[in-house]
């Protein structure tokens, strides 16, 4: 099955309404895999339109743009978590220049909608706060055959995302390609995807296969841990620290909830969360020492 090109517009199964692919050639070849995938889909988006009417759709959220839109703001509070997670699965999966290079995977992230009241609701609340709209259940690489549905109508960013992946590819040596990731919110059918760019170290670093995964997968928690324990990661004074949005003048602004990891000490109120992984993993230095060595894979 041939590769999609970035930015083009893609057609969706008329089966499932789910898959997305290039033109009827590809639909055809994908036939024998997505078959099995296909017809389970298809009763489940009958049932669910059947039962919920268009609400079904897009779950609690009033319309699909609501639901675009908060999807897309926690991507952008988590993304510095969301990056490394791709990247890290990039090296235990072979190698960042091999998997980014020519994308045949896609990373597909499994979410669950967090309870923050019911977006029905007619009593006035405040607006969610982004990085808690929802939480990460799993993450994995799906089969090539599904590589045509990295792009889905619907997603805003999809145009911007492609161009700026475009405009690396000219300016920096160091781009060595993208990861495809599609994001899937559990009990609503619309899936949404973004581009993650992967970049060649300046200095790698060498170790030992059986250290580089643990490592990784230490990471791998960490920044999961991050995303779902309500400490979004940022870049601060040239250092990933955790931190929480607040809600300034209506605006939420993400702050730093420690000011380096040097003088860091548990027991903070308010970091929690960020103590309780912390004493789970044991990480043998700190979580911004550790995903600089996974970026440097």
């Amino acid at each position: 099955m041939a590769e999609p090109e970035p930015g083009r517009e893609l057609k969706r199964c008329a089966g499932c309404s789910t898959v997305l692919y290039c033109n009827k050639e590809c639909q055809k070849a994908a036939w024998p895999q997505h078959r099995t995938f296909c017809q389970p889909a298809k009763a489940r988006h009958n049932s669910t339109q059947a039962e919920g009417g268009p609400e079904a759709v897009h779950g609690p959220f009033s319309s699909m743009a609501v639901y675009v839109d908060a999807l897309t703001y926690w991507r952008q509070s988590h993304y510095q978590a969301i990056q490394t997670i791709v990247k890290g699965h990039a090296v235990l999966e072979g190698g960042v220049e091999r998997e980014a290079s020519h994308p045949h995977k896609m990373l597909f992230f499994r979410l669950v909608l967090r309870d923050q009241g019911s977006a029905h609701s007619s009593r006035p609340r405040a607006p969610r706060n982004p990085a808690l709209t929802f939480a990460l259940k799993e993450h994995y690489f799906m089969p090539r055959e599904f590589v045509a549905a990295s792009c889905s109508s619907g997603d805003k960013t999809e145009d911007a995302e492609t161009e700026a992946l475009h405009q690396l590819s000219l300016q920096d040596p160091s781009y060595a390609g993208f990861i495809p990731v599609i994001f899937n919110v559990e009990g609503i059918e619309i899936q949404l995807s973004g581009y993650y760019p992967q970049f060649r170290p300046a200095k790698p670093v060498r170790m030992a296969q059986e250290r580089k995964e643990q490592v990784v997968r230490a990471v791998l928690e960490f920044c999961q841990d991050s995303i779902n324990g309500g400490f979004p990661l940022q870049v601060a004074n040239s250092m990933v620290v955790p931190g929480k949005f607040v809600r300034e003048e209506g605006k939420w602004e993400w702050k730093p909830s420690i000011s380096d990891w040097e003088s860091y000490c548990t027991g903070d109120e308010g970091n929690e969360a960020l103590d309780a992984t912390l004493e789970r993993l044991d990480l043998p230095q700190s979580p911004s020492v550790m995903m600089s060595l996974v970026a440097a894979l």
